[in-house]
This record gives structure tokens, C-alpha cells and sequence, in this order.
């Protein structure tokens, strides 16, 4: 089981949603696509960790933890939250006050890190939904967000716009694009497109709308040059053929 719960309006633009997933014991890993956002992730009896923005697809195995509860942020807002470049945790999971550990010297840091200690020590899932909540509200209030970076991550959702295009729209050059994105999203603006266009291509394919629709016809709606393009980057980011791709997202995130 997994479910998704929308964040407060006031850092809906920093804060993608609360997340919770239960293993259903049926022995299925979980796959994990590469979607630019980082997550705040609890466990029973574990430290609260970072999964960090990934260039892959990851494998979850079953039975790796009864319950998961996270908290996701969007991409292009990073460093800004954490205090400490994404290029530097980039595919990482490590500990979320490792992660944090730039942003102690404030006052929002140290009561961060101390909702993290109490994470660590809570026991029940909804009690660890509600932490996360407060937490990734405090970190969305408290921090300095880089408008440009954040713009650039919701134009590429766009299949038919260009890294080109969109450093010429915000009147930023191409070179300190590439730098503000990498430092917020852990890559640079032309791996974000890719990872953009993959997930339309998955939205687009889970639209009722396109129900029906050969995998050409959704690579075309998803920007791709032709099917041979869609099936390389598929392949590339995910391990997978998109057919098969879409036939293991059962047990996507």
C-alpha cells in the first residue's frame, strides 16, 4: 500500500507531499524511479534518512522495513533546505542529520535536528506522519529558496521545451544555469530534462485518457524523437524497456 497526502498550500512550492507505504509481504521489491526530489524517510527504530536524488532507478527489497513514512521535497530546492550542495549527496542515503548538519549554526537547524532526534525515537506511523509534517514545514518556512532554480525544475516539465530555452526565457546563461541547478537539484539542467520527460511519459501513460495507446504513440506525447528514443532512456535511467517498465510500476513509489 501506498499513499500520497498533499502539503499546506504555504510550501506546496517547496514540500511535493507526505508519503506513507506498508509492505505488503508479498515478497515484491519496490521500485524507485529517478525523480529529481529528495526525501525524509522514517523507519521503525531506525534514524530518519536522506534519499537523496537519484540517476537510476532503485530496488527496494521486500521486507526491508513493515512500514516507510516520508516526506518529499520538490526539485530545484536543495541546497536551500539542506544548507550543503546536492552534487555532493547525490544517489546517496545517509543520515537526515548528517544531511543537515550545514544548517545547525541556525535556529531553525537546532529545532530540525531535535524533531529528527524525536523521529528517531518515535514508534507508530502516524505519529511519524505528523513529525515529518511540522518538519518539513519548518525546513520549507526557514529557507532561502534560489527563485531560478526552482523555475527551471517546473519549466522542464514542459517535453517541448530546451535547456536553451529556457536559459534565453529567464535570461540566465546557459553555464550559471547549469551551476545553480546542479547545486539545488544535484545534477545539471539537461539530466533534469531527462528525468522530467521520463516521469510525463509515465503520467501520460497512467492518463485515462491514453489508455489504449501503443507505447510510439505515448513516446511521441511524452516529447520523444521516436520509440528507439524513449526505449534508451528507459533503459538508461530505469533498467528497464519501457513495456516493461510500465508492467513492473505496480509497485512503484
Amino acid at each position: 500500500m501506498y499513499a500520497e497526502v498533499a502539503p499546506p498550500s504555504a510550501v506546496a512550492a517547496v514540500v511535493d507531499c507526505l508519503w506513507v507505504r506498508r509492505d505488503d509481504h508479498d515478497g515484491t521489491p519496490t521500485l524507485v524511479l529517478p525523480d529529481a526530489c529528495f526525501d525524509l524517510i522514517w523507519t521503525p527504530g531506525a534514524e530518519v534518512m536522506l534519499a537523496a536524488p537519484d540517476t537510476r532507478a532503485v530496488m527496494v527489497p521486500a521486507g526491508a522495513s513493515p512500514v516507510f513514512v516520508g516526506v518529499r521535497f520538490r526539485p530545484g530546492v536543495g541546497r536551500s533546505v539542506l544548507g550543503m550542495r546536492m552534487s555532493d549527496l547525490l544517489d546517496a542515503r545517509v543520515s537526515a542529520t548528517e544531511a543537515l548538519a550545514e544548517r545547525a549554526g541556525d535556529a531553525d537547524g537546532r529545532i530540525a535536528s531535535g524533531l529528527l532526534a524525536r523521529l528517531g525515537q518515535t514508534e507508530t506511523a502516524p505519529e511519524a506522519f505528523r513529525m515529518l509534517g511540522r518538519l518539513g514545514e519548518l525546513l520549507a518556512h526557514s529557507s532561502t529558496l534560489d527563485g531560478t532554480a526552482m523555475r527551471v525544475s517546473r519549466l522542464l516539465r514542459d517535453p517541448s521545451r530546451s535547456v536553451a530555452s529556457v536559459a534565453h526565457e529567464l535570461d540566465v546563461p546557459e553555464r550559471t544555469l547549469s551551476r545553480r541547478v546542479t547545486e539545488q537539484v544535484g545534477y545539471g539542467p539537461k539530466m533534469l530534462h531527462r528525468v522530467m520527460r521520463l516521469q510525463g511519459f509515465l503520467r501520460i501513460a497512467d492518463a485515462p485518457s491514453t489508455r489504449g495507446r501503443s507505447v510510439a504513440e505515448l513516446a511521441a506525447l511524452a516529447g520523444y524523437a521516436d520509440q528507439p528514443h524513449l526505449s534508451r532512456e528507459s533503459s538508461a535511467l530505469t533498467g528497464f524497456t519501457p513495456g516493461a517498465l510500465l508492467a513492473a510500476r505496480g509497485s512503484t513509489r
